[in-house]
C-alpha cells in the first residue's frame, strides 16, 4: 500500500462511485477507527475543489444502531453522505430519512487502509451495471427463490411483493444507496416465509468471527433463526451470545443478496465479502429501509459459496456460477 494507491481508492468513492459534483456538498463520518480514512478521503476532495465535511462521531457498537439525533439531522441537509463508521448505519432509519430526502449514500463501514487499497475497490463497476440490471430485473415480480448446495443446504424464500435493491456500486440517482467494493443485488423477503437449512460456509463479516474454517448451519422456521449447527461449538456459542443481546426479531431472516464484485476476495470484512462474485449472503435482523417490515437496531450477514439459486422457475446460477 502507498499513497497513490489511497489516491485511486479516494478517486472511486467520490467521483465514480459517489459521482460528486464541484456544485455539490459532501458529508464524511467517521469514527475513532475509520478516522484515517476519512481524512484521506476528506484531503482529496479539498486537493480537487470538492466541497465536503468531516464529522467525528461515537462508535456505534454494531450494524444497524441508530446514530445520535444531532447526526440524523445533520444528514438531512447533504447531495452525497459517505457513512465511514465501523458499524453500518444503512439499515438505520437515519440514513433512510436521508436518502428519501434525496441524499446518496455510500455506505463504507469497517473501512481501512487495507480496504481503501484493495484491487477489489478498482474493479469495473461500470461493466457489472449490465449484471446487476438483469438480475434485479429477474428479482422484480418474482414469486419465491430456491436456495441449495452441495454442502446440505434447501432453504425456500418468499419474495412476493417485495422489490429488489440493485446496489451495483455506482450512485447514479437521487436516494440511491451503495457499499463499494461491494457490487450486490438484494431483495427482503418476506419476514415469516423463508424455511429449510442454509449452511453458511463463507464468512461472517463480524469482528468475532470473519473467514470461517469450519461451515455453521442455520435451521429457519417461519422466517426466523431457530438454533445454529456446527463441529465449531465455540462459534455456534458466539453466534447464541451475539443474538441473546438482541430481540428476538433480529433472528428474522431480512435479506438475500448475490455478489458481483470479481476482484473481492473473502477477507472477513462486510463490504468486500457480500461483494465476492460466486457468492450469496443472508442478512438477519433489520429490512425496514430496503423493503421489508422488520425493524431492529441490529444486522448481520452470512455469506455463502458454491451456492445454487432458483428463481420461479428460473436457474440463475449453479455452484456458485452466474448463469446469466
Amino acid at each position: 500500500m502507498n499513497d497513490a494507491d489511497f489516491q485511486k481508492g479516494a478517486h472511486t468513492l467520490l467521483l465514480t462511485c459517489g459521482q460528486l459534483l464541484k456544485t455539490e456538498m459532501a458529508l464524511i463520518l467517521t469514527d475513532g477507527a475509520t478516522k484515517e480514512v476519512g481524512e484521506i478521503l476528506e484531503a482529496f476532495a479539498i486537493k480537487h475543489d470538492l466541497k465536503v465535511k468531516h464529522i467525528l462521531i461515537d462508535s456505534l457498537e454494531i450494524h444497524g444502531k441508530e446514530p445520535d439525533e444531532t447526526i440524523a439531522k445533520e444528514m438531512l441537509d447533504y447531495d452525497l453522505i459517505l457513512g465511514l463508521t465501523s458499524y453500518s448505519m444503512a439499515h438505520t432509519q437515519a440514513r433512510k430519512a436521508a436518502t428519501d430526502k434525496g441524499a446518496r449514500y455510500l455506505s463504507l463501514p469497517d473501512y481501512d487502509l487495507s480496504v481503501l487499497a484493495s484491487p477489489a475497490l478498482q474493479a469495473d463497476f461500470e461493466a457489472q451495471e449490465k449484471v446487476a440490471a438483469k438480475i434485479s430485473s429477474i428479482l422484480e415480480g418474482a414469486s419465491s427463490a430456491v436456495v441449495e448446495s452441495a454442502l446440505g443446504t434447501k432453504l425456500n424464500l418468499d419474495l412476493r411483493t417485495r422489490p429488489a435493491n440493485n446496489c451495483v456500486g455506482i450512485l447514479r440517482e437521487k436516494g440511491s444507496l451503495s457499499s463499494p467494493p461491494d457490487m450486490e443485488v438484494n431483495i427482503a423477503p418476506i419476514e415469516n416465509g423463508s424455511h429449510g437449512k442454509v449452511c453458511i460456509d463463507g464468512s461472517i463479516p463480524h469482528p468475532l468471527f470473519g473467514v470461517l474454517e469450519k461451515p455453521v448451519y442455520l435451521i429457519v422456521e417461519n422466517g426466523a433463526i431457530t438454533s445454529f449447527e456446527s463441529e465449531d461449538k465455540k462459534l455456534v456459542d458466539d453466534l447464541n451470545t451475539l443474538f441473546d443481546k438482541f430481540p428476538a426479531n433480529a433472528k428474522i431472516l431480512a435479506e438475500f443478496g448475490i455478489g458481483l464484485n470479481p476482484k473481492a476476495k473473502l477477507c472477513g470484512r462486510m463490504l468486500e465479502d457480500e461483494g465476492c462474485l460466486g457468492t450469496i449472503h443472508f442478512g438477519f435482523g433489520s429490512n425496514a429501509t430496503i423493503g421489508g417490515m422488520n425493524s431492529v437496531s441490529f444486522h448481520v450477514d452470512f455469506i455463502m459459496r458454491h451456492a445454487t439459486i432458483i428463481i420461479d422457475d428460473q436457474k440463475i446460477m449453479e455452484d456458485g456460477k452466474l448463469l446469466i
